[in-house]
């Protein structure tokens, strides 16, 4: 019985490890190579903006790594997904055609 229950306390342990480290994508984060800023925050919304407009939508994080993000512009609904990689300080996001966007991160949101 304690076998089984040390069993059970490791794999509750490791789903929690693995579930807090799928979050370290929260934050806002700088484009590496346009003076935009993309920010992704707890509660699945997310903001882009540019420095003359600003994008509102919303975002996903799939089992798989993919993030999956849905923002309104002009009226028309547009939905991308990606492959995401995430460190500390760093997210780079690849579309479907392998397009790689790379980021730096401004702030952790918790």
């Amino acid at each position: 019985m304690k076998t089984a229950a040390k069993i059970l306390l490791s794999i509750v342990f490791f789903t929690f490890l693995v579930s807090c480290s799928k979050s370290n994508h929260f934050g806002k984060w700088q484009d590496n190579d346009r003076p935009s800023q993309l920010e992704l925050s707890p509660d699945g919304k997310l903001q882009i903006a540019d420095g003359s407009s600003v994008v509102l939508g919303k975002y996903a994080v799939t089992d798989g790594g993919k993030l999956k993000m849905q923002v309104e512009v002009n009226g028309l609904t547009s939905l991308k997904e990606f492959t995401m990689s995430v460190s500390e300080k760093n997210m780079t996001l690849t579309d479907k055609k392998g397009e790689i966007s790379q980021f730096t991160r401004m702030e952790l949101i918790k």
